[in-house]
């Protein structure tokens, strides 16, 4: 393979191992040190210098269709994880029916199997807790509900958990169920619901629906993984001969299913090469396993070597970058050294241009940002994508709920219970499991008096979810919750909570000096169509990290 460019050292040292060398390799990539450039040179030296096949495993389906571009050589087949699956699956079914068979994608399958489980099982029980909802809101109670489930149920399989027991379920719930875990007693029946749609999917599977006497398989993309692993399925014949070499990209971001199925790749006879970096390992929220590079290294005896030279950034920023990875490199041969500025919030406005990115943290950064340039100073920004912004509305939303949620059920006492256990020394309650199981029922006893005497001391009435019940339901929540209170017991949710009260509390005071309406809900849709306002407008560019990983504009 021809390059316009110079090999660096690490490259050939790459290059070298794989020439004289047995083994599986890992090699750790740096951001912006071409990753899939040192792969497609892996890939020309084993097709064309070693004369073996490989198989190329790709993020996704765009770098697929790049890759085999510049290839562009029989001996590599390029897929995604899932299309590799995909052909596993085929393999298995002709085995099953030689060609009486059909295959169709349905991307809702699961949350149609939730919905259908969830009317059946919990909807009744759920609207008994929440007696004091309008049904509109109700119904958008039950659909933050689904959604959750839906969720547990795609991490069941995307952790490859045993999902019939409760402690696997309960930690998948703390890991990425946000709403569910608060309020899961609406639903005390939620592992036989998890249990009865996963066994579901795969009744359907192992009893399909015949059709003009063809077999229908409906799957989904979880599905083209977790059939394979969990049926055990054995190598396709069109892939045997391609499995000299396994070269997998973006190895950081792989679920755990997922490496369980690469796995099944391992002939006893080949080699695997690992391209990735722990430290961009940011996809958990999808389901990719944070600690995937760790794994990898357990489960398959490898090699590693580094890639550690950025391209991407000029020198100052890599001297920065170094705080945090030291390891990471600038390229010597690039001119301009760039430079790096700390700047204050209130000199930001008079800095930024069209098209410049303002990157933050976390999504309600985005918002204090955005809130700063539109309201309080006129100037016109944007968030990158629409998908942003419903995320942003989407977090904002049970932020609203909660504060409701709270109100109405007289859990607004986490000063009380703070101020109630500073009388009991806490180190002397976790010395032994027999004190700290005291402490604890002392905690709980207190928490349901609390929540007693606060429901008996005001009356709830009903909420009609108006703006004014929600900012009566968020002062509470800061003279009696944990609203800015140093605590070692405050939780994730106080902290969610605490992020998003003075942003709200601005928002419904803009909103209620231009409109008439009074209502959360039609609040929420103003604010996510005020939110959108700018998104085609050529003016600075807001996103969060995930949005711009890999990116270039």
């Amino acid at each position: 393979m021809k390059t316009d460019y110079k090999l660096s050292e690490y490259q050939n040292n790459i290059l070298n191992y794989i020439k004289y060398n047995t083994g599986n390799l890992l090699v750790d990539a740096k951001a912006g040190s071409g990753k899939t450039s040192t792969l497609l040179l892996i890939a020309d030296l084993i097709t064309k210098q070693q004369n073996k096949n490989c198989l190329f495993l790709a993020f996704n389906k765009s770098i697929v269709s790049e890759l085999n571009e510049k290839i562009n050589n029989p001996n590599c087949m390029v897929k995604t994880v899932h299309s590799l699956g995909l052909s596993f699956l085929r393999s298995y079914l002709y085995k099953l029916h030689k060609t009486d068979y059909e295959i169709e994608i349905n991307t809702n399958k699961v949350r149609d199997l939730v919905k259908y489980y969830y009317e059946n099982m919990c909807e009744e029980y759920v609207k008994s807790k929440n007696f004091d909802l309008t049904p509109d809101d109700l119904k958008d109670l039950n659909k933050h509900y689904i959604n959750d489930l839906v969720q547990l149920c795609n991490f069941s399989r995307l952790y490859n958990v045993n999902y019939k027991q409760p402690k696997s379920t309960d930690w998948l719930i703390n890991k990425c169920c946000w709403y569910f875990n608060r309020n899961r007693e609406d639903i005390p029946n939620y592992q036989d619901l998890i249990i009865k749609v996963l066994d579901e999917i795969k009744r359907q599977f192992e009893n399909p629906e015949v059709i003009n006497g063809k077999s229908l398989y409906k799957i989904d993309y979880t599905d083209m993984i977790y059939f394979p692993v969990y049926y055990d399925m054995s190598i396709p014949y069109s892939l045997k001969n391609y499995l000299d070499y396994v070269l997998v990209d973006e190895s950081q971001d792989l679920s755990i299913l997922q490496q369980y199925f690469i796995r099944k790749l391992d002939t006893n006879n080949n080699r695997f090469i690992f391209v990735g970096d722990k430290f961009q390992a940011i996809y958990g929220f999808a389901g990719a396993d944070t600690h995937s590079i760790d794994n990898i290294k357990r489960n398959f005896i490898l090699n590693e070597l580094p890639l550690n030279i950025c391209y991407r950034c000029p020198k100052n920023v890599i001297k920065l970058a170094q705080s945090i990875v030291p390891s990471i490199e600038w390229n010597k041969e690039r001119e301009d050294e760039g430079k790096v500025t700390f700047i204050k919030h209130k000199d930001l406005e008079n800095i930024v241009k069209p098209k410049d990115i303002i990157i933050g943290r976390k999504n309600k950064d985005l918002v204090q940002i955005y809130r700063k340039f539109a309201i309080e100073n006129k100037v016109s920004v944007k968030f990158r994508n629409q998908d942003l912004v419903n995320r942003i509305i989407k977090e904002i939303d049970s932020a609203v709920r909660e504060y409701i949620r709270r109100y109405n059920r007289g859990l607004n006492i986490d000063k009380k219970v703070i101020e109630h256990l500073k009388q009991f020394k806490i180190e002397n309650y976790i010395d032994n499991e027999e004190t700290s199981l005291l402490y604890k029922n002392e905690k709980e006893s207190y928490i349901k008096q609390c929540i007693k005497e606060n429901l008996q001391d005001k009356q709830i009435s009903k909420s009609n979810q108006n703006l004014n019940y929600l900012l009566k339901c968020m002062e509470e929540y800061k003279e009696e919750g944990a609203f800015n209170y140093p605590s070692k017991v405050e939780t994730e949710d106080d902290i969610y909570l605490n992020d998003y009260f003075d942003i709200i509390q601005s928002f419904i005071k803009d909103y209620k000096e231009r409109n008439m309406s009074i209502l959360v809900k039609n609040f929420l849709t103003y604010l996510q169509s005020f939110l959108s306002s700018t998104l085609n407008k050529d003016v600075p560019i807001i996103s969060s990290i995930h949005s711009m990983k890999g990116r270039r504009r």
